[in-house]
């Protein structure tokens, strides 16, 4: 996926007073993507700083009433040619920009006041049929593919999550046996990458993730103890179920996660004790059939 992005939301310091608008939420969001930086204001003559401006009546003036139409559409055109021929998936721009507003401007008196409107890149961006995206839609939890540097990452937190959430349903001993913090990485990174496996994040931060085998065999589903009841494993089991072009599905589901899986639509087939490292821990081997 091909996503341009206002540069600005990047960390790039081509704000008007020299700064940025360092946009985590859209980092996290743009994480497995494609990013081309854009901004048409950098583009123009009067680079940064430069005075602010904003649109009144339909023409771009700064604060001491200077009409700077012309030089902004040149910025706009500029941006333009650097992204003519490629083929665009969504455009990611900054909240209330004269120039890349999406759903809101600010109304030419400088006062703060908003309304609605689109700024003239944004506007160029739409007649060309790109989608827009205002960056504070950005949602805060976002799926993403997996990347073998997430690895590590995982594993800890497979071991945080057995050692809080699944702690309530087993004892000590089986938590340890389980989660014993010494997880083979290369065969964790070997698996991930021959399953489709989905990562989530919010607000920058890892939430959960999730693998599904070929055959629908659903291997690993864990969600941060800190995003708990926020719909996450709902949204990683969707999607592994949506794009794994199966219509039946299985699962060895714990004591902690059958009544999720049920919700869900699967049926268990049979209790059963599996051991680690010796000690024997419940779990239930669940099916989901076509309706």
């Amino acid at each position: 996926m091909r996503v341009l992005v206002s540069a600005c939301l990047l960390g790039e310091n081509c704000k008007y007073n020299g700064g940025n608008n360092r946009n985590e939420r859209v980092l996290n969001y743009i994480k497995d993507k494609e990013v081309i930086p854009v901004c048409p204001e950098i583009l123009t003559i009067l680079g940064t700083p430069r005075p602010s401006v904003e649109i009144a009546a339909g023409r771009i003036i700064d604060k001491e009433g200077n009409d700077r139409e012309l030089i902004y559409r040149e910025g706009v055109e500029k941006a333009l040619s650097r992204i003519c021929g490629l083929k665009i998936d969504l455009a990611i721009l900054q909240s209330r920009s004269p120039t890349c507003g999406v759903n809101e401007i600010y109304d030419g008196t400088f006062s703060g006041k908003k309304i609605p409107g689109s700024g003239i890149f944004a506007q160029a961006l739409r007649k060309k049929g790109i989608p827009l995206m205002d960056a504070e839609d950005v949602p805060a939890m976002m799926l993403c593919g997996y990347r073998p540097k997430y690895c590590q990452k995982l594993a800890e937190l497979f071991y945080e999550t057995v050692h809080t959430v699944n702690r309530k349903d087993y004892t000590r001993e089986q938590v340890d046996a389980w989660a014993d913090g010494q997880v083979d990485l290369e065969a964790w990174n070997r698996s991930f990458l021959e399953h489709h496996t989905v990562v989530a994040w919010e607000s920058g931060q890892l939430a959960g993730f999730g693998d599904m085998a070929r055959d629908g065999y659903l291997d690993r589903l864990y969600v941060h103890k800190d995003f708990q009841g926020r719909g996450i494993a709902s949204a990683i089991c969707d999607e592994l179920e949506r794009t794994s072009g199966r219509a039946a599905f299985t699962v060895h589901a714990s004591i902690t996660s059958r009544s999720f899986f049920e919700k869900r639509g699967y049926r268990m087939v049979k209790e059963q004790q599996v051991e680690r490292h010796g000690v024997k821990l419940t779990n239930f081997i669940m099916e989901k059939l076509p309706m």
